[in-house]
């Protein structure tokens, strides 16, 4: 912090804030929470007059309308209002316009979605303003070199609740082991809230030396005669569990699904295109929409009905299953969602899965029932009971060389045509060399 609030300086009468990077360049300042842009008030470079590249950042999660001034440039393209950032994104960077001294960043925090009031000077005032270390905080990846005597609330690395934690894990496929996905889930008929995540398995997996490496709650289903029955498309366990000729299963086709072959290897393609070829998959699930196919944004499943729409422009998403094929990656990625059940948009979720490397990617929601097991470790919880679950297992390959006995004894072979004459002419001889040495 180079300037505090009501500073000797542009801030007399003002709480507000310039912060500086590292060194005289023009830095990023990421994204703590997710943000949508609210207003956006750019400086007149010929009349050198107007707001000094002005963007108001509105935060639903805590009701916070944040301000930041100086940045050199705003591209249309980027800075408009309705825009949204992730957590994590660069939404604004270190400048100078307006004639400031220095490249850094002006920054006011204040309570609540702000109207806009444009005073006198031609200035939007935000009102309700609070103090900066009342609603960010610092962490290990800081390097704090002036604070102006402010003191924040320090945040250990992880140490927040894991509910409220993004966790992504990767599972690159090791050559020693078979991979194989398994879709747990009851059958048609059964009430998709009768199983709780600690019970699901695939014990017939198990029971052949099979072991879990991640598990998360299944996707989401649709009401079925107003009954509250789960349907999708679903083959669980090896076993087709869901018909056919269900409402969704036979409406939703050209949504995505989740198929893994019998081989482990993962395709996340069109409904029907994985309906088709069922008996090429030990397990299959339909999703709540597309992310990414082959590297590129494939939102299938948005454009069939309002509840799909909703789900993928909506916040909605919250675990994501792909895969990365450069590297031969399964990954997932379970987000704690903003605000109360809700997750985050699609096409959030979409930048997300391109940023963290996948090439093909599909959201089975979560919502409330979001939940995550790696490696025996439960890194996200849910006490609501949940239909089905997606469980991915691996067993070292029989034959390879973790198999064998480390110090196994080295074999001595024989030619093949070795005549019993020969074989004694060799032990006689041997015989003799050893008594001539006694």
């Amino acid at each position: 912090i180079s300037q505090s609030r009501f500073g000797t300086y542009s801030h007399k009468n003002l709480n507000a804030y310039d912060l500086i990077g590292k060194d005289t360049g023009q830095d990023e300042f990421i994204a703590t929470y997710p943000y949508e842009i609210i207003g956006v008030h750019r400086f007149n470079y010929v009349t050198g007059k107007g707001f000094a590249n002005t963007v108001h950042f509105y935060d639903s999660e805590n009701n916070i309308t944040v301000a930041m001034t100086h940045k050199t440039e705003l591209p249309t393209s980027t800075y408009y209002v309705g825009k949204r950032f992730s957590i994590g994104e660069v939404m604004y960077r270190e400048g100078a316009t307006g004639r400031a001294t220095g490249n850094h960043i002006h920054i006011e925090i204040a309570k609540g979605k702000q109207s806009k009031k444009i005073y006198k000077d031609g200035i939007w005032k935000l009102s309700n303003l609070i103090n900066i270390e009342d609603y960010f905080f610092i962490n290990e990846s800081i390097i704090v070199k002036d604070t102006k005597g402010i003191k924040f609330e320090f945040r250990e690395e992880g140490g927040e609740d894991m509910n409220d934690v993004i966790h992504i894990v990767r599972v690159p496929r090791d050559p020693e082991y078979d991979y194989l996905i398994s879709i747990d889930g009851n059958k048609f008929g059964t009430p998709y809230d009768s199983t709780i995540m600690k019970g699901f398995s695939d014990k017939n997996l198990v029971k052949e030396g099979w072991e879990e490496v991640i598990a998360t709650n299944g996707s989401i289903f649709y009401y079925y005669d107003k009954s509250c029955y789960a349907e999708g498309l679903e083959k669980s366990r090896g076993v087709n569990n869901q018909p056919f000729d269900m409402h969704a299963v036979s409406k939703f086709k050209d949504t995505m699904a989740l198929g893994c072959k019998w081989n482990g290897d993962l395709d996340i393609d069109y409904q029907r295109n994985i309906q088709a070829n069922i008996n090429n998959y030990y397990g299959a699930i339909t999703g709540a929409f597309g992310l990414l196919k082959n590297g590129y944004k494939n939102t299938a499943g948005a454009e069939l009905e309002n509840i799909r729409n909703g789900l993928y422009s909506g916040l909605s998403g919250r675990t994501v299953w792909g895969y990365d094929s450069k590297t031969d990656t399964y990954m997932v990625i379970s987000h704690p969602g903003v605000t109360g059940k809700s997750g985050i948009r699609g096409d959030a979720l979409v930048e997300l899965c391109k940023k963290e490397g996948m090439t093909d990617a599909i959201c089975l929601d979560g919502g409330g029932s979001r939940w995550l097991r790696f490696e025996g470790k439960e890194l996200a919880t849910t006490t609501r009971k949940v239909k089905n679950a997606v469980i991915l297992y691996r067993r070292k390959k029989k034959g390879t060389i973790l198999d064998e006995p480390i110090n196994k004894p080295v074999e001595e072979t024989k030619p093949q045509d070795a005549s019993p004459k020969e074989e004694i002419k060799e032990l006689l001889a041997k015989l003799i060399e050893l008594v001539e040495k006694l």
